[in-house]
This record gives structure tokens, C-alpha cells and sequence, in this order.
């Protein structure tokens, strides 16, 4: 029998590389799983955006500057 089964993965809102794990996974059966999985790969969720290693750095004031220009200052808190 064939079924269909969901599955989630997370490409970067930067640069649009494709979230992998260390194991080499791409895909994960749960949401909460792959989310957790970033947050160990130094990837970050800002406003329902992901962005990875390489598309986010913090500025002289600690402020979060994305890839897409961004900056997030220190007091908002609408990214982890």
C-alpha cells in the first residue's frame, strides 16, 4: 500500500540554501522538529523567516542585520 505522508524542510530566506542537518537530513516529519534542528545549526526564525549562518550577523549595538538589509534592534522581540 502507498500512503502519503507529510514532511518539512526549511530553505534560507537569504540566500535560499536548503536547511541540512549534521546527519545529512533535509526533511523532518514533524514542524517542531526541524525548527529545534536549525536552532542547533546556528540558524535563526525571525518573523517567520529563517535565515542561515551566513545571512544574519549582529552589529556594533547588538542589533540583528539580515542578509535582505534588515535590522532587528536588541529590544524586539519577534526573533529568538
Amino acid at each position: 500500500m502507498i500512503t502519503e505522508t507529510t514532511m518539512y524542510g526549511i530553505q534560507c530566506d537569504g540566500c535560499k540554501q536548503i536547511f541540512e542537518d549534521s546527519d545529512g537530513y533535509l526533511v523532518y516529519d514533524r514542524e517542531e522538529d526541524i525548527e529545534s534542528a536549525i536552532i542547533d545549526a546556528c540558524w535563526i526564525k525571525v518573523r517567520d523567516k529563517h535565515y542561515c549562518e551566513k545571512c544574519y550577523h549582529y552589529g556594533d549595538n547588538n542589533e540583528l542585520i539580515l542578509a535582505d538589509g534588515v535590522i532587528v534592534p536588541v529590544e524586539d522581540d519577534d526573533w529568538q
